[in-house]
């Protein structure tokens, strides 16, 4: 599993965990610790957080980390005289596993004083057939029609089912989004880069470069306003962005460099990308949409399929045209273009944007040209 995989990267790499919001722990833990406590499910899709939530309830009231780590299916502990039964994911049971589960489940959550609650974790279409090919008891069918109910509507009439569904599809990824740019930037782990022979007054690193400007802290820089805006305008179009997709837009908006290993750099790789002189080519503002990655492999991703559908980038105007090619000469374009582009060194007026320019304008057939039209 993905959460789990990471963990188990985090310990063998000894790097502290980033810490996300969990968007349901507070109430699920209110909920558990209650007097009349409901069973709860978590639903969603791939990469929304329910292994996280799990965990996070599992640790909060009192398991043990260790004992979760060993992977088991199913984990219990006892909270007062009820115990609580955790189903990390539901796909993980096989068919008579999940069938005796959903029985189980069922028959405790339609009991008006049973001792066991459940927070069991399942994609949708997973939960749903679980429900379908469980043993058709009267218990199962309240179960399933209340399930139902709850996804559809967000209510259920038969409040003799003790349970309540919470959906991870539908929190707003535009303000998570905001939350993964912190967590990763504020990483106490960066402190290490503070000695970085990569940095120095005379060249930048492109990874602490793109870090600078994800953070975004002059409160007139628009770079997190802008990305939160893309991702909320594809949420009205209908998109969903999992956390785990966030995560990797996040990563790829850091390290993204289309020379590097996969598209992605690590630290050894920036001193040769400087020295080629193609460190423009991390700029964080291209590594959102994917350009660092092959054309291919973009155009498959979900991910970047959902934030290019907006065409950014791919279309100008005439006046921005001439902007960009006869800025450095047309006194007309002086102010503009002193703003935009020569205002950043970094990834605008970069010598390599300089010579392509100087190229195109000479007619000078060379790579650096062919470069400059490309972009």
């Amino acid at each position: 599993m993905y959460d789990e995989s990471i963990q188990r990267a985090l310990r063998r790499h000894k790097i502290a965990p980033i810490a996300l919001p969990a968007q349901f722990l507070p109430a699920l833990l209110a909920n558990f610790r209650s007097d009349a406590p409901l069973s709860q499910i978590i639903t969603g899709t791939a990469g929304d957080g329910k292994t996280y939530h799990c965990r996070e309830v599992w640790t909060e009231l009192g398991g043990d980390v260790a004992i979760w780590n060993q992977g088991a299916k199913l984990h219990s502990i006892a909270i007062g005289d009820r115990t609580l039964v955790i189903v990390k994911d539901l796909s993980e049971l096989k068919d008579q596993e999940g069938g005796d589960l959903i029985e189980t489940f069922a028959a405790d959550a339609t009991t008006p004083d049973a001792k066991t609650v459940y927070l069991v974790a399942a994609n949708h279409g997973q939960l749903l057939e679980k429900l379908k090919t469980a043993p058709q008891t009267a218990a199962v069918k309240r179960l399933a029609q209340v399930i139902e109910d709850l996804l559809v509507t967000g209510t259920a009439a038969d409040a003799g089912v003790r349970l309540e569904l919470s959906d991870l599809s539908r929190a707003p990824a535009a303000k998570m989004t905001l939350d993964i740019i912190k967590a990763i930037t504020q990483h106490e782990g960066w402190e290490g880069c503070d000695t970085c022979p990569s940095q120095t007054e005379e060249q930048c690193c492109p990874i602490r470069e793109n870090r600078r400007r994800m953070m975004a802290e002059d409160p007139e820089d628009p770079f997190q306003d802008r990305l939160s805006s893309l991702i909320e305008l594809s949420e009205r179009n209908g998109s969903h962005f999992p956390v785990r997709q966030l995560l990797a837009l996040a990563s790829n908006s850091l390290l993204g460099h289309p020379d590097a290993r996969d598209g992605l750099m690590s630290c050894a790789d920036v001193p040769d990308i400087q020295q080629s002189g193609r460190s423009d080519l991390a700029s964080i503002y291209r590594n959102i949409f994917g350009e660092n990655l092959k054309a291919s492999r973009a155009e498959k991703t979900e991910l970047f399929k959902k934030l290019n559908i907006f065409g950014i980038g791919a279309e100008t105007s005439n006046r921005v045209d001439n902007l960009l090619v006869y800025g450095a000469d047309d006194p007309a374009y002086a102010e503009a273009y002193a703003a935009l582009v020569l205002s950043d060194p970094i990834y605008g007026a970069t010598p390599a944007y300089v010579r392509a320019q100087r190229a195109y304008l000479e007619g000078v057939e060379t790579s650096d040209r062919y470069r400059y039209l490309r972009a």
